[in-house]
């Protein structure tokens, strides 16, 4: 029982920085709690938007029973977001387009010793994302997004991996109500991942949810956040790498409070979140966001 229980540490190990049960080494294409606190069912008025994200975040990794294995993971990235907001519709929507590119620190501890490696992750595209205004201050909106194998990955796994090392794509569907002061905005994503044409190995599908309930009190807003993911469809082995076998769907649910103000012509937004449930991941023990976003003009 022992020697399975390290097994399975050593594998969920090479999973770092944010790990699923998909194949070791092979971080989801977004982190949870991604898209807290923004209104992504509306789109900004037209022209071009910057926002930087630093993202701290600690844990340990725990098994199909949410029991911690001997893994502990510490994780800090900086993600860089470029934004067009357009004037162009499709299908009565309005049209924009987004491109994300993370720079990520991990460090772990593992029974075989401790590991760190930097490196840019994988860069996410958005070419098209449409909105739509169900009625004054309630916008609905859905968008495509594409994940690019950019970051570093090493099967052998001797440091930890950064990347997935295959492309993957995901389908969003986002509501926000912004009246009253309010923003209440959930999104949802369904991942698909292709397979790692190095190792063979196809992680399985998920879906991913983020939610904001967030209320302007003159001058600033505050109020609650969180994030869900699951895996649906269970990963396939079609090589020998990790003995042939597979780990176990996973499961994450965290909430945490976030904080917002207007800094300059930009915004400034402050989050802390935690997990109150993980099977089969990175239990996060918490996680402080803080992101810097601005307007460049048309």
């Amino acid at each position: 029982m022992m020697k399975k229980t390290l097994a399975l540490a050593a594998m969920l190990a090479l999973s770092a920085p944010m790990a699923m049960a998909r194949e070791p080494g092979s971080p989801p294409l977004t982190p949870t709690g991604a898209t807290v606190g923004i209104p992504t069912g509306a789109a900004p008025p037209p022209g071009f938007y910057f926002s930087i994200n630093g993202t701290a975040q600690r844990g340990n990794i725990v098994d199909g029973s949410g029991h911690p294995l001997p893994v502990k993971v510490k994780v800090a990235y900086s993600v860089l977001t470029l934004q067009y907001a357009g004037t162009q519709t499709i299908l009565g929507g309005r049209y924009s387009a987004l491109a994300i590119v993370p720079f990520v620190h991990v460090a772990q501890t593992t029974p075989g010793g401790k590991s760190s490696k930097n490196s840019v992750g994988d860069i996410s595209l958005i070419p098209l994302n449409l909105t739509w205004m169900v009625r004054p201050g309630i916008f609905v909106s859905t968008g495509l997004t594409l994940g690019l194998p950019t970051g570093s990955f090493d099967v052998t796994g001797v440091r930890p991996n950064i990347g997935s090392n295959s492309y993957s794509a995901g389908l969003s569907a986002s509501y926000s109500y912004l009246r009253d002061g309010w923003n209440l905005t959930a999104q949802a994503t369904y991942y698909v991942y292709g397979k790692n044409k190095d190792t063979d190995y196809h992680s399985g599908n998920e879906i991913q949810v983020d939610w904001t309930a967030m209320k302007d009190l003159g001058g600033f807003s505050a109020g609650l956040v969180g994030y869900g993911r699951w895996q649906l469809t269970s990963d396939r082995n079609h090589g020998a790498y990790y003995g042939g076998t597979t780990l176990g769907k996973a499961g994450e649910v965290g909430m945490g409070l976030g904080v917002s103000t207007k800094l300059g012509k930009g915004s400034l937004s402050a989050y802390y979140m935690t997990d109150i449930y993980a099977r089969n991941t990175l239990e996060n023990d918490g996680v402080f966001k803080l992101t810097y976003a601005i307007p460049l003009g048309k």
